[in-house]
């Protein structure tokens, strides 16, 4: 009996490594995404959405907005008042915050991101905080059916530039039939840092040139001192200090204050870049469009993902693009037959055998969590689809069963 038993494990564990013999190949499969372009195309206004979500809802919605540009072409995602304030559907026209045209139409860009072969749609969000949106927030949400797939993942480029502050924030998060909210991406402000930008030209700059800034205008304060400008009060910025030349003491940047009734701005000749935002405390993210991926613990039927945003102030930019939700196919059920903390080759001859234990459980779930401790916490991508080598493996393992029984 003890010979059978040790021969009865040794086929077992020569299957197990047959069935993973080429676990380097990924199993996961597109399970969902947006990449916020429409079938037959990538225009925004007509068509059907390019993505298999059950359902996606974006608050407030600026995706359908048609705004002519300068050369009456058609830019979307802005808010009414404002081309520079965004949040939605939109694309590299809306605005040059957004645009970087450093290898094309303008050589000296220094701030932007979507370059200029990067002409489809994306998610874009600038100054939620205006007169079409006062409380300054947005939240987008995806419903996708996630049914008979575990090991999920959620994976999208992300960038961002511009000066933010603790009070921005974009969070991801990810619910499985209306249980507990998981945070995948929280997002927000790395005070204090100073950093980069690269441009598709290749150049780099450290800050941008101020839009607001005059040169008229600090020439007459430079010379003649403080002035109105047609109601608005000119006069040394809070860092001409002594003395008070129109230089910013600590940069030697050309600076200058004005004062009117929407409130005080500081108008520097040119402004560094700094405070970008964080991914999860740990990642800076950059002005080129990047791949993030985030597990997603758990499986079952619904999966429903939350943007949510909250940004105030002009010059901020953050966009992404491409989220694709992934995941085995199988594997919903825990194949840690014997609880034993490893899905291992002990749980497949449970399986195998008929075990009560393992009622219920497949061998694609033990495929799908091969070598974890269950599909809860099973990584994605991990273990290949089935094979001629896989369907070998199973023989082996049913001829040690009928071994035994002979």
């Amino acid at each position: 009996m003890g010979e059978t038993l040790m021969s009865r494990y040794s086929i077992a564990a020569l299957a197990v490594a047959l069935l993973f013999a080429t676990a380097n190949v990924s199993s996961a499969v597109q399970v969902g995404f947006d990449d916020f372009g429409f079938v037959g195309g990538d225009g925004i206004f007509s068509g059907t959405p390019n993505g298999d979500f059950t359902s996606r809802v974006i608050t407030p919605d600026n995706s359908a907005n048609i705004i002519l540009d300068s050369n009456g072409a058609d830019v979307a995602g802005s808010f009414s008042g404002s081309r520079f304030d965004v949040f939605g559907i939109t694309n590299r026209g809306v605005n040059f915050d957004f645009a970087d045209d450093s290898a094309g139409t303008f050589v000296g860009d220094s701030e932007g991101i979507l370059f200029t072969g990067k002409t489809d749609n994306v998610f874009g969000i600038a100054d939620l905080e205006n007169g079409n949106n006062i409380g300054g927030t947005g939240t987008a949400t995806w419903v996708y059916d996630i049914s008979g797939f575990s090991n999920l993942s959620l994976s999208l480029d992300m960038a961002s530039i511009g000066d933010f502050e603790l009070a921005d924030s974009f969070v991801f998060t990810a619910t499985i039939d209306g249980g507990n909210p998981q945070t995948l991406f929280d997002i927000t402000a790395n005070e204090g840092v100073t950093y980069t930008v690269t441009m598709e030209s290749g150049d780099t700059y450290p800050g941008a040139a101020n839009g607001f800034f005059n040169s008229a205008i600090w020439d007459e304060l430079s010379t003649n001192g403080p002035f109105d400008n047609g109601g608005d009060a000119i006069t040394y910025s809070s860092s001409d200090v002594d003395p008070q030349d129109g230089l910013d003491d600590t940069t030697g940047l050309r600076t200058y204050q004005e004062m009117n009734s929407f409130g005080t701005f500081t108008n520097d000749e040119f402004e560094l870049f700094k405070d970008p935002l964080q991914i999860n405390g740990t990642t800076d993210l950059t002005n080129q469009l990047t791949t993030y991926a985030a597990g997603i613990t758990g499986s079952g039927s619904t999966l429903t993902l939350e943007f949510s945003a909250a940004n105030n102030g002009s010059g901020e930019v953050f966009v992404f693009d491409n989220l694709l939700i992934e995941g085995d196919v199988g594997g919903g059920n825990n194949a840690d037959v014997n609880n034993s903390g490893l899905v291992d080759g002990a749980d497949l001859l449970l399986i195998q055998n008929g075990d009560p234990s393992a009622a219920g459980i497949t061998i694609a779930d033990f495929q799908a969590q091969y070598g974890t401790a269950g599909s809860s916490s099973a990584s994605v991508g991990a273990v290949p689809e089935p094979s001629t080598l896989v369907m070998l493996g199973l023989g082996l393992v049913a001829m040690g069963m009928r071994r035994k029984a002979s």
